[in-house]
């Protein structure tokens, strides 16, 4: 923008995608169940359409084209959102120490035919009275863990209808501090012909740089190669603080969700038309079938907390009908 100091344009892309947000919002929460694209067709974003595109791919790791008006109004912002410095898998790890886990055991076959549930596992038949299945829906979709009975079609819909997208992320750690910032910063790098990257600046003693990338630009990324999302990351950051930072670059690690069968996408976004579909995972099917994790919560969805309160609901209801039933 000519004329504009680097803050007025900072502030202008911010209102640009912020008004975008608030038209969607709105829409759905009004209006009928249809495809944010449809909204934002309505009211351009000119420049800043790109941008706009990139914020929206980062908050539902889908496409505007393939976001539910409907599923995005229903989200609840908590606006606390920085990443924890040694991963948000050892706050979890810490947060439920003594809960025993069973790792590299995988379920392949859940049988709910007769009374209780037999679970088919590498190490032998597990049997219970009641099972919850925090499981993502692209695992589900996909018929990776097989069910007799089928499960009712009302659930494959709903599986179907919540989608994962696709949202990495590339953490880059330094040897010092290379950025001089006396607090946690945003930073989007977005360039003409290069991925827009989204980054978390977090200065100290241990200092990272979380590079964001979302949507159909990652799912390209990921499918040039072990390498690629990584390398655009670091372009980003070069571009943005100079090719002097290179230097200190201590660490490199970057996500693969999408690519992990046994994950299958970031989290999930319902498609137009079927965000009510989402309140289907909260049903108990035959009294011995629960489901948990993002994608089983109306409001906070998508989320780390929110699978955390979905596996807790899910608990309360398993323990009330273990009750019922003694």
């Amino acid at each position: 923008m000519r004329g504009k100091s680097a803050p007025e344009v900072a502030n202008a892309a911010a209102d640009a995608v912020d008004a975008a947000f608030d038209a969607v919002r709105a829409a759905g929460e009004t209006g009928p169940d249809e495809p944010a694209q449809a909204v934002m067709d309505r009211a351009p974003a000119g420049q800043w359409a790109d941008l706009v595109r990139h914020w929206f791919c980062l908050m539902t790791a889908s496409p505007p084209p393939g976001i539910s008006t409907r599923d995005f109004a229903a989200y609840r912002d908590t606006e606390f959102n920085w990443p924890v410095i040694d991963g948000y898998g050892a706050l979890v790890r810490a947060h439920h120490a003594e809960v025993p886990v069973e790792l590299d055991c995988p379920v392949t076959h859940i049988d709910w035919s007769r009374g209780g549930v037999r679970l088919a596992t590498p190490r032998g038949e597990v049997r219970a009275r009641t099972v919850i299945i925090a499981v993502p829906t692209a695992v589900l979709a996909q018929g990776r863990i097989t069910f007799a009975p089928h499960l009712p079609v009302s659930l494959a819909e709903a599986f179907d209808a919540l989608r994962l997208g696709v949202a990495e992320k590339v953490a880059i750690g330094f040897d010092r501090d290379v950025f001089g910032y006396d607090e946690r910063t945003g930073v989007t790098v977005c360039r003409s012909g290069a991925a827009t990257v989204n980054f978390q600046i977090l200065p100290g003693d241990r200092p990272v740089a979380i590079g964001h990338v979302a949507g159909p630009v990652a799912g390209a990324l990921l499918e040039d190669g072990a390498g690629a999302l990584a390398d655009a990351v670091r372009s980003a950051l070069t571009a943005a603080f100079g090719s002097d930072i290179a230097e200190r670059v201590a660490d490199v690690r970057a996500t693969n969700w999408a690519g992990d069968p046994l994950i299958g996408g970031a989290y999930s976004c319902a498609v137009p038309g079927l965000a009510h579909l989402r309140a289907r995972l909260l049903d108990t099917v035959g009294d011995r079938l629960l489901f948990a994790g993002e994608a089983a919560r109306l409001h906070d969805f998508s989320t780390c907390h929110g699978a955390h309160l979905s596996g807790i609901d899910a608990a309360g209801r398993a323990l009330r009908l273990a009750r019922a039933a003694a």
